[in-house]
Formats: C-alpha cells, sequence, structure tokens
C-alpha cells in the first residue's frame, strides 16, 4: 500500500488534530459563525462540525493503528481526508472570516496535499491483486455512476437561470464548485478505473463512499436540527440524505470488507 506510511500517518494526525479543534471551536461557541453565516445556514454548518468532530476521532484512531498492510484502513483514512477536503473547502469558499480561518485554511490544504501524496505513494504492485470481486464492484461503481449523474443534471439546472441572469447568491455556491469540479468527476472517474479494475480505482472508488457517507450524514442531521433556529425540516430531504448515506454506508462497508489480497498464481 502507501510506502513511507509513517509520514502519511503524521500528516493524519497533523489534519485530524487541526480539524478537531476549528469544529470544537464551532459546537462550543457557535457564536462565532454570528457574523457570517446566516441563520437558515446554522443548521448545516452544525451538523458538519458534529460530523466533521467525529471524523476527526476515528481518524486519529486509524493513524494509531494503521500498518504497511493494512489496507483497508487507509482507504477509510483517504475517505475522511477527503471529506475535510469537501467540508473545510465549504468554509474557506464560503469566506467564513471567524477566527478559526486560518485553521479551515490549514485543514483544506493538508487534506488535498496528504491525498495527493498518498495516492503517489501507493505501491502499485500489490494492490493490482485486490479485487473486491466483480459483483460488488460493478454495483458500487453503478451507483456512483448514477450519484454523479443525478447531482451534475441538479446542479446544472439549478445554476443555468444565475447563468442568464447574472444573479449572484449569497451562500451555498460553494457546493457547486466543490461538486462539479471535484466529487461528481471523482466518482466517474473512479468508477471507470474500478471497472478496468485498475489498482487506483479498485483503491480509492471505497474511498469515495466514505466521503459520501459523511457528506449525506451531514445533510440528514442538518434537517433534524433545524427546529432548533425555528426552521422547518425538509421531510423529503431527510428522507433522501438519509437513504443516500446508508447505501454509501453499506455498500462502501461491503466493498472495503470484501477487499483482500489475492494470492498469485506463480
Amino acid at each position: 500500500m502507501i510506502e513511507n506510511l509513517r509520514l502519511n500517518k503524521s500528516l493524519w494526525v497533523i489534519t485530524a488534530l487541526a480539524a478537531m479543534a476549528a469544529a470544537f471551536a464551532g459546537i462550543k461557541h457557535p457564536g462565532i459563525y454570528e457574523k457570517v453565516v446566516s441563520n437558515d445556514i446554522m443548521p448545516g454548518v452544525l451538523a458538519q462540525d458534529g460530523i466533521t468532530l467525529a471524523a476527526s476521532v476515528v481518524l486519529l484512531v486509524l493513524a494509531l493503528i494503521a500498518k504497511a498492510n493494512s489496507m483497508r484502513i487507509q482507504v477509510i483514512g483517504w475517505g475522511i481526508m477527503g471529506y475535510f477536503f469537501y467540508a473545510f473547502g465549504i468554509y474557506i469558499i464560503e469566506q467564513i472570516y471567524n477566527v478559526m480561518y486560518y485553521v479551515y485554511m490549514a485543514v483544506f490544504a493538508l487534506s488535498f496535499w496528504s491525498i495527493a501524496y498518498g495516492l503517489a505513494k501507493t505501491r502499485q504492485s500489490n494492490p493490482s491483486k485486490v479485487d473486491p470481486g466483480r459483483i460488488i464492484r460493478c454495483a458500487t461503481a453503478v451507483f456512483a455512476f448514477v450519484v454523479g449523474a443525478v447531482f451534475t443534471v441538479m446542479w446544472f439546472f439549478e445554476l443555468w437561470p444565475l447563468i442568464q441572469t447574472g444573479n449572484k447568491i449569497e451562500f451555498l455556491y460553494s457546493v457547486y464548485i466543490l461538486d462539479l469540479c471535484f466529487i461528481m468527476p471523482a466518482f466517474f472517474i473512479t468508477g471507470i478505473m474500478a471497472l478496468k479494475k485498475m489498482p487506483a480505482g479498485i483503491l480509492t472508488l471505497p474511498a469515495t463512499f466514505v466521503l459520501g457517507f459523511a457528506l449525506m450524514l451531514s445533510l440528514a442531521i442538518a434537517e433534524v436540527v433545524k427546529p432548533i433556529y425555528n426552521l422547518q425540516t425538509d421531510t423529503g430531504g431527510l428522507i433522501l440524505y438519509s437513504s443516500l448515506s446508508a447505501v454509501f454506508l453499506v455498500l462502501g462497508a461491503f466493498y472495503i470488507n470484501k477487499m483482500k489480497p489475492k494470492p498469485s498464481n506463480t
């Protein structure tokens, strides 16, 4: 798997601690968002900070127990780092200029370069022997394609009226940027690579499902906490996000569990 895993684990620890500090500050002192986030957005911010806090703890544990041959742990670690990239990318792009903004920038940069370094340092000989099986690999890839296609079409039709009128929205424009430029292409690319049994695709496709699970769970929790801010819960949204989160979890967990090195024929 990852060569020089010790350095990568160090990056995981630093990133997790920084993310934990940022999330804890937001949960403990939500007033830091008062001047930069509207009341309508606060449920999403609170939910994201909660998921980030939990993900930080999980990543710290994984960093402590990961070994050179811990393939599944490394894949989950990539997925969590991908979630950090997305979550803190939102804060960076949305200009959440509070006392933790420098920390947001640090986590955003660390998560991106840690993933890039980990992929660059992944040995190709061993992963090429790893395959969860044709059925689960194809099912996971197809679901990735469906999610990528649905959200791409949705965001396209939401953006088009803004493009026609030249209007600028105050919040959540970061979602269009991150989804259309990074996340949806990642679903398509890793899905295609996995179908072709390319080592990088087999390893990174389940990592995108860890990312998807965390993001959808955050959105579902945001719907649940809306009444705290005198907002009405969108029942349809809650069902959609909960369902997608569950599918990401089940397929991702099944895929990762089936990832076992196969003995060489030689």
